[in-house]
């Protein structure tokens, strides 16, 4: 498993940090903590978890443009 798989993985186990549905979505104690526990769990200082929410972020919206301009018309 590489880094990105990891880091998949320990994101999915917080769903306020990918869900915007989920009630805890806007939360912002809720996706602070869960943040802490990814960064934690990957044996990273705190410094290292907003580039980790960053990159994440990134790939989100990139992959959510990805479906739209894939869509038929």
């Amino acid at each position: 498993m590489d880094e990105d798989e990891k880091i998949i993985y320990l994101v999915h186990k917080y769903e306020c940090l990918f869900n915007v549905k989920a009630k805890t979505y806007s939360d912002k104690n809720c996706r602070k903590n869960a943040w802490q526990k990814v960064s934690g769990l990957r044996a990273a200082s705190r410094a290292d978890a907003r580039p980790l929410r960053e990159g994440a972020r990134r790939r989100t919206k990139h992959d959510a443009s990805r479906r739209f301009d894939s869509a038929p018309v």
